[in-house]
């Protein structure tokens, strides 16, 4: 029997596990993840495939939603998706394996860490410019933090994953909170009725660069960049959304004239 082609697989009509068995080697299938997802690391003729997959109506919708993400923004720091298709337990997606560390892991983030500002400051462009283009598309960010990063210490480059909880426009919260990291959120992402918005994704993103250029707690005695950015980062997470920039646009433009002045 031939093995199938996951890249173009339009269904299954076998279990995804037996399915990717029958496609190629499975060399892993333990991933930290805590979102209802099953992960696959799968070797087969076409090369290695990152396969995610679940068996939850709320979480297959959330894998269409990133197929949909992916067809409106391609960026570079998205692993490539390939495809996307039913199982009869579930709805899978797959991915080009990407060569990255989870940064999310205490040695890594070390090893982030002792890199050069100039460097740091690389990486965390690379996640502006991604949600600068998400933002022109409409999207709001939902569950940002450094567990969606995966550095390539060789290449040095930094890859986002797991945008599952991406909305394609604002939203009206509707539950206690938002899916994510306390160290990344919102006052707003904590209160039932409270609109999620870019100025939302805005305190996220600043975050991300208290974290990226600084400690893990993205205190500001760790911050490595230069005042101004630190004042960017104050103005950015800010307690009321009103005082913060109005849209990761605006964020974006005052980060990077901090980057390079003149």
């Amino acid at each position: 029997m031939t093995a199938p082609d996951l890249r173009v697989l339009r269904r299954s009509d076998l279990p995804v596990r037996a399915l990717l068995e029958q496609a190629g080697r499975v060399f892993r299938d333990e991933f930290p993840n805590d979102s209802g997802n099953a992960c696959f690391g799968v070797a087969c003729e076409g090369g290695r495939f990152f396969v995610k997959h679940s068996d939850r109506l709320d979480r297959i919708a959330a894998l269409c939603c990133v197929e949909q993400l992916y067809a409106r923004v391609p960026h570079p720091s998205l692993p490539p998706l390939r495809n996307g298709f039913p199982t009869p337990d579930g709805y899978a997606l797959v991915f080009d394996w990407v060569d990255g560390e989870h940064y999310r892991g205490e040695t890594v983030r070390e090893r982030f860490a002792a890199l050069p500002v100039t460097e740091k400051l690389h990486a965390f462009e690379t996640v502006l410019d991604l949600h600068v283009q998400l933002a022109a598309a409409g999207y709001v960010a939902e569950d940002l933090y450094d567990g969606c990063f995966l550095y390539d210490f060789d290449a040095r480059r930094l890859y986002v994953c797991d945008l599952d909880e991406y909305h394609a426009g604002p939203f009206v919260l509707d539950r206690g909170r938002t899916f994510g990291s306390t160290r990344f959120m919102a006052p707003e992402e904590w209160v039932r009725g409270s609109v999620i918005d870019q100025r939302t994704t805005v305190y996220s993103l600043a975050r991300t660069a208290a974290v990226l250029l600084g400690d893990r707690a993205g205190s500001p005695e760790s911050f490595c960049g230069p005042p101004a950015m630190q004042a960017i980062i104050d103005r950015a997470t800010h307690q009321d959304p009103k005082e913060r920039f109005p849209s990761v646009d605006a964020f974006a433009r005052a980060w990077r004239k901090t980057a390079t002045p003149g």
